[in-house]
């Protein structure tokens, strides 16, 4: 039997970087071959008959801890991993996966030649247990969506979780910090409460510090600017502690404080109550207090649909799988599709403006949760790309949408209303506890005059309605305003879009443009730029200088390209959320 090679996306530069004429990500330089699993390891398979662990992933040379906490995260749930394995044939080194990106599933196909360094291992993420190979096939298939390998490179982990099921991202911040800093941080008993009837429902959680880089701190054993799986959330039988487990998708360095694997707090009854094990694996327990004390910001993914659980599983996936059940696919849910365009983007500065912002009628016929989310499904592959586009949220109040008073910009002490200020990235939500009756809810960008597509989903325990407010509907004619030319999807993955279209356009006539102009000018530009910012455009033909002197001098020295270019700053739009490495 012939091996399987992928021509599309090929073992060479090409599918490691954007920009392989310039200069190359750190994670390239590692890559010294490509190599098939059974070049390191002649009993290799997709999955061991051993089974699955949580401490099985392990990270490489390239930040993508976001990603591999959703792995290791998913991976509790064999039943929802293996179903992501369309077809996989290991003697034809084949594989087709599926995930979920942009409102729907996409099947991927890979092959198995897998970037590798010196050693001759895989160089990025991959199983410890060197028979198992999932993890780098399914990295390379969610590098081909994206892109390449430095499509990966930084992510967020709520995107990364929703890729793999289809489930609805919902942050929490354990402080007032950040994009949330105006409201109220929950109580130490909210929290835990939120958290225990979370884990119950089967939710997916990681957790997070906040920095701009990771950070190791030796004395405390935690990585700031790092994604953390939490794998359980558990009170003891004697209700005496309240614990935290979670995993470091380095498989290593640990937590060190009290209830790290070498505390004396553990005794052999806990041990044996918690399935607690000393191991240098990633995986460690902390007290909630300490966990509330270090960590500040909780991702969850929900799966308000079980549509993946019914898709088929590969048949040569032999092992025996599990069902799971995600108690929020019964949940009921609606969805509104929307845009914002000059004469109905508002923003949220003042109260004339928002006026202007579209607004969507939620009838809850009865008391309960609701969880409400608000999406941009046409961003481009490459994640940086969300960051030159004005950040989403929305607000919610009571009332039919009639008078005035009821349109004006919620503020923190207004009655009966709520803003989940805007985030940068593709989803923004929040779960409410509501009554019956009639709701607004106002989806809305940070500032005014920004364009583009939206979809509003609400889903509630209870049965409801929601549908635009008259005078608001949405225009079909309505597309993203900013057009990335960087992280096209490789042309054999085939979910045919007009922002597609035009990054594909916008590709071909800013490299054409770009290599004859940038040439004369690289020795003066290249060092004002950055990784984000080559390619990716706040609008066709934009560069982006670090400050307003870098633009000045680039203004100056690229007057060659003045009509190729503008060049503005960073700070003049926007102000990024922090990705995970």
């Amino acid at each position: 039997m012939s091996v399987f090679c992928d021509d599309v996306f090929p073992p060479d530069i090409t599918s490691l970087c954007f920009e392989p004429l310039f200069k190359k990500p750190d994670f390239v330089k590692a890559i010294t071959q490509w190599r098939r699993p059974r070049q390191w390891c002649s009993t290799a398979r997709l999955f061991d008959t051993v089974g699955y662990l949580p401490g099985d992933v392990e990270q490489g040379q390239i930040g993508d801890c976001w990603l591999l906490s959703a792995f290791s995260l998913v991976g509790i749930f064999p039943d929802v991993l293996k179903r992501l394995f369309v077809y996989s044939n290991e003697k034809e080194g084949k594989y087709t996966v599926r995930l979920y990106h942009n409102g729907k599933w996409n099947e991927v196909t890979v092959d198995d030649r897998i970037p590798c360094g010196s050693d001759g291992l895989p160089a990025y993420g991959h199983n410890i247990n060197k028979k198992e190979i999932w993890v780098v096939i399914l990295e390379k298939a969610v590098a081909k969506l994206f892109g390449s390998y430095e499509g990966i490179d930084g992510g967020y982990l709520e995107e990364g979780v929703a890729m793999l099921t289809g489930g609805r991202p919902e942050r929490v911040y354990v402080n007032s910090i950040g994009d949330q800093a105006h409201k109220k941080a929950p109580t130490l008993d909210q929290l835990w409460n939120k958290m225990v009837l979370y884990n119950s429902e089967n939710t997916l959680m990681g957790a997070a510090i906040s920095n701009s880089s990771e950070q190791q701190d030796k004395i405390s054993g935690l990585v700031a600017g790092h994604a953390y799986g939490i794998l359980d959330v558990r009170q003891t039988a004697d209700r005496k502690h309240r614990l935290v487990k979670l995993r470091n998708p380095w498989g290593q360095f640990e937590w060190k404080g009290a209830w790290c694997d070498t505390s004396k707090l553990w005794t052999t009854v806990y041990k044996k109550e918690l399935d607690a094990v000393v191991s240098d694996d990633g995986v460690f327990w902390m007290s909630f207090n300490d966990f509330a004390s270090n960590f500040d910001k909780i991702t969850c993914c929900r799966v308000f649909n079980n549509s993946l659980l019914t898709m088929k599983v590969d048949p040569l996936i032999k092992q025996e799988i599990k069902h799971v059940v995600f108690p929020n696919a019964q949940w009921k849910t609606r969805k509104v599709e929307g845009g914002w365009t000059d004469e109905n983007s508002g923003g949220m500065s003042n109260d004339t403006s928002y006026q202007k912002n579209p607004r969507v009628k939620l009838t809850c016929r009865g008391n309960g949760r609701y969880f409400i989310i608000i999406s941009r499904p046409n961003l481009p592959m490459d994640a940086d790309a969300q960051y030159y586009r004005s950040a989403i949220g929305f607000s919610i109040h009571r009332g039919d949408g009639s008078g005035n008073m009821l349109r004006n910009v919620p503020r923190d002490d207004t009655p009966n209303a709520l803003m989940q200020h805007p985030v940068y990235g593709r989803y923004n939500s929040c779960e409410l506890e509501l009554t019956s009756g009639d709701y607004v809810i106002t989806p809305l960008t940070q500032y005014a005059n920004r364009r583009g597509t939206y979809v509003l989903e609400v889903y509630g325990e209870k049965d409801f309605d929601l549908k635009p407010l008259e005078g608001n509907q949405y225009s079909a004619d309505i597309r993203e305003g900013m057009v990335s030319a960087r992280g096209n999807r490789p042309d054999d993955i085939a979910i045919p879009t007009v922002t597609q279209a035009l990054n594909n356009m916008t590709m071909s006539r800013t490299q054409s443009k770009f290599k004859s102009t940038f040439d004369h000018n690289r020795t003066t530009v290249d060092s004002s730029l950055n990784k984000y910012n080559t390619f990716n455009s706040m609008r066709p033909n934009t560069v982006y200088a670090k400050s307003r002197t870098d633009a000045s001098k680039l203004n100056k020295s690229v007057d060659r390209t003045r009509n190729t270019f503008f060049v503005t700053t960073y700070q003049d739009h926007f102000n990024p959320e922090q990705r995970w490495g």
